[in-house]
Formats: structure tokens, sequence, C-alpha cells
């Protein structure tokens, strides 16, 4: 073969047989180019569908556990991504106002605790009025049942 010339590749073996490292480096673009590179370096093989199924199946319980076990993590994470979500466009539309940055954000975690705040009072106050009437509520279920 004339020095510079380069024949087709015939597979791996080819480049590993040739001589020299410019040899091979022109095989390994002479097979990207004529899309030869599939031919011997992406497998065929496909796994039986039940197969596939069973294994979706085993990485979804393995995500679902490990969801399960960072959940002190994941949760706090989860409320400050919904709470960030939640109060980002009215962040925005003070700052489009010219309000600074610093004192929109003051303003947004001041709406945001204080909304926390009346729900907890809300939830607390609710609580209190069933605990108080438990006994009322004990009666009037074992009359239903």
């Amino acid at each position: 073969m004339p020095s510079g010339a380069v024949s087709a590749c015939d597979g791996p073996a080819d480049i590993i047989l040739a001589n020299d490292w410019s040899e091979r480096t022109a095989k390994v673009e002479s097979a990207i180019r004529s899309s030869h590179v599939s031919r011997f370096m992406v497998s065929n093989y496909s796994l039986p569908k039940t197969t596939v199924i069973a294994l979706t199946m085993a990485a979804v319980v393995v995500i679902l556990a490990g969801v399960k076990t960072a959940e002190p993590i994941v949760t706090p994470f989860i409320i400050a991504m919904f709470v960030a979500a939640i109060s980002a466009p009215f962040m925005l539309w003070l700052t489009n106002h010219h309000v600074p940055r610093v004192l929109a954000l003051a303003i947004v975690m001041t709406l945001v605790l204080a909304i926390a705040l009346l729900i907890s009072g809300l939830v607390g106050t609710s609580l209190e009025g069933f605990a108080s009437n438990l006994d009322f509520y004990q009666v009037r279920l074992q009359e239903i049942s």
C-alpha cells in the first residue's frame, strides 16, 4: 500500500493490526466516516421484554427506598423549592418595579413567614378545638358503630 493511502476499515482487528499510530488513526477516522463504527462498537443485543420490565421495577424499588432513606434531607428541600417557586413571581414583580433586591427579599420573606404563622395558628386553634371536644366525638363514634 502506498504511503498516505488508507484502506477501508473492516473492524476493530483491522485497527489493532495497523502498523503505526498514524495508520491506526486514519483507519479509525475512515471507520467513523463510513459508519462502520456502529457495526463493531455497538452491540445489537437486546434483552427480553420481561427482563426489561423486571429491571425497571427493581430500579423503581431502589429509587423509592433511597428517597425514603433520605427523607430527612429531601422533605425540607422539597418544601424550600415549593416556597421558592410560589414566591418567585412576587419577588420578580418587586424587582421589575425598581425595588432593591435586598428590600424585595425582605418583603417576600416577611410575607412568607407571616403566612406560615397564620396557617400554623389556624391549625393549632383547630387542633385545640378538636381536643376539647374529643369526649363528644368519642360518644358520637360509639353511637354510630
